[in-house]
């Protein structure tokens, strides 16, 4: 099997975060997180209630990208904005590698993540099965702020391939957006150079599956594709 490797079932369960103050955006209040992960390591998150959440069942959306938190925010102000207005609450997430947890660039490397990639895949691991993790465990945790009911997800870029195996193997995310994200492995190795995508390498994953495998397996998540 492709080393993906992934916990076992329940390994998700997430034992708490510390809030670390607030701040103003579009004239709202945005919490920030830390949402505590494994080993003393953390995921830095913010957190927009909206003004329409009830007591249970409130719905939610949580993006990532690998730009992080403020420039996901930004780009998607439009939808954000929107969510909040309809009752959704928002999360926006660093996982691994992005954002405030990226890795300075030291342009010795052709890929910023090579040595971190690396690292994951001599644990046993790899950079896109630790991301998923952390969109699971980010889900649980605004499920234990927030009184959620469906939680849908929107990413971009390389964090895209990741959401879909969070989505597929978890099954807790009801809508599942993707914007200019890589949409198959086998377009990735029939290219001669595709430079920055070793975060989401899995080895020999093409004897099992593709991407497009898994979403046309996912009946019930509803999937949106953009560039």
């Amino acid at each position: 099997m492709p080393v993906l490797l992934l916990p076992e079932r329940g390994a998700y369960e997430i034992s708490g975060g510390i809030r670390k103050g607030s701040f103003t955006w579009e004239g709202l209040n945005i919490e920030k997180h830390l949402i505590r992960r494994d080993r003393g390591f953390f995921l830095p998150a913010y957190i927009i209630k909206s003004d329409k959440v009830r007591k249970r069942n409130s719905p939610a959306i949580i993006l990532s990208g690998c730009y992080g938190k403020v420039h996901e925010l930004e780009s998607n102000k439009e939808l954000v904005l929107k969510k909040l207005r309809e009752g959704y609450s928002v999360m926006v997430i660093d996982v691994t590698n992005t954002g405030e947890l990226r890795t300075p660039e030291d342009g010795r490397t052709m890929s910023y993540e090579f040595a971190i990639a690396k690292m994951a895949i001599y644990a046993g691991k790899t950079l896109l099965g630790y991301r998923a993790e952390d969109l699971i465990i980010a889900r649980n945790y605004l499920k234990s702020v927030i009184k959620t009911g469906k939680i849908e997800l929107v990413v971009s870029g390389q964090v895209g391939p990741c959401a879909v195996h969070a989505a597929f193997i978890d099954g807790g995310f009801s809508r599942l957006y993707l914007k200019d994200s890589p949409g198959s492995w086998e377009n990735l190795v029939n290219k001669h150079f595709t430079p920055d995508n070793i975060g989401i390498i899995v080895p020999r994953v093409l004897n099992y599956y593709d991407i497009p495998d898994m979403l046309n397996m996912m009946k019930n998540t509803s999937i949106e594709i953009s560039e």
